[in-house]
């Protein structure tokens, strides 16, 4: 699975698969420049940006962490008896989209100046986003962008955590009785419900997870490079 590093390291990857892959994210090569001095023999780190480059190296290797499940589950796809494997993978998945958001929450917030502590440093506060919205120029359509998604995905992390487990499934699409063929794909509910609700008989959309994966990627990939133009933008004006 994995290759050989693609580019020349950047210290805010960190450890992140995502140089295995040779994904990049933006603005990661002039941020790093401001962070860091490299001299011949050593790097010198610039304290006054402590919080931001150990943010965005928590954001590198937790949107690593996202592809590097995405490829497991892909591998798991075509091989039989693998729902167990698939769900341990899926689950981590569904963690680290929320950790990575709440990662870029703390960025954000320490860059801008938002004034929230703790906990209270969460998309899933309406008046997290609205502070955001209003202070930061590239996140003032950020709830109508994202904001659904977010709502989702935080309580998909929500109820898998802390009160149901969610199935794996293998669905036919209006052949129920070729479910059990392992050729099919993997799905998962849309909304996250547990084999009990199933069996009471409430109504389950089915989605293919490698679909729900790739979805969420592309969307968590989105909100990072836009809060790293933030900070690029917000530091180089001197703010």
């Amino acid at each position: 699975m994995d290759e050989q590093a693609k580019k020349p390291y950047n210290i805010l990857y960190g450890e992140s698969y995502l140089l295995n892959l040779g994904i990049e994210l933006k603005f990661l090569d002039k941020l790093e420049n401001i962070f860091f001095v490299r001299k011949e023999k050593s790097i010198l780190f610039k304290k006054d940006y402590a919080v931001q480059a150990q943010c965005i190296s928590d954001i590198s290797e937790k949107i690593g962490f996202l592809h590097l499940a995405l490829n497991y589950i892909r591998q798991l796809q075509s091989k039989q008896y693998s729902t167990r494997l698939t769900k341990y993978h899926f689950y981590n998945f569904v963690y680290d989209c929320k950790a990575c958001l709440d990662s870029i929450a703390v960025l954000l917030n320490h860059q801008l100046g938002l004034g929230f502590e703790g906990g209270k440093r969460d998309f899933r506060f309406g008046n997290f986003r609205g502070k955001l919205e209003e202070k930061s120029k590239f996140f003032k359509d950020f709830s109508s962008r994202f904001g659904h998604w977010c709502d989702d995905i935080i309580e998909y992390r929500k109820r898998i955590i802390h009160q149901i487990g969610v199935p794996v499934l293998q669905v036919a699409a209006g052949h129920p009785d070729e479910a059990w063929k392992p050729s099919l794909p993997l799905c998962i509910p849309k909304e996250a419900i547990s084999v009990i609700d199933l069996a009471l008989g409430k109504k389950c959309e089915p989605m293919e997870i490698i679909t729900f994966c790739q979805d969420c990627i592309k969307k968590m990939m989105d909100i990072a490079e836009i809060a790293l133009r933030e900070v690029h933008e917000n530091i180089s004006k001197g703010c």
